[in-house]
């Protein structure tokens, strides 16, 4: 199946606060905007690596909203 994905338009800044490049497990993978879960898979996880800064923000904690499939969730 294929889901359009999003990461970002929070208060975390990409590249500074978080790397853009994630990993999924289960063998899922991204494509351009979309991500691509294989027949039979019914769960899989996303990681996003944290860069620790020493910049204090306004916002905290940081929001960093992942959109998958019209599915909004925040971390």
């Amino acid at each position: 199946s294929t889901y359009a994905y999003s990461l970002g338009g929070g208060t975390a800044t990409a590249t500074s606060d978080y790397n853009t490049t994630p990993t999924f497990s289960n063998g899922v993978s991204l494509v351009g905007s979309n991500l691509i879960v294989p027949a039979g898979v019914s769960s899989f996880t996303v990681t996003v690596a944290t860069i620790d800064d020493t910049i204090v923000d306004s916002a905290s904690p940081e929001s960093l909203p992942l959109v998958i499939g019209g599915v909004t969730g925040a971390g």
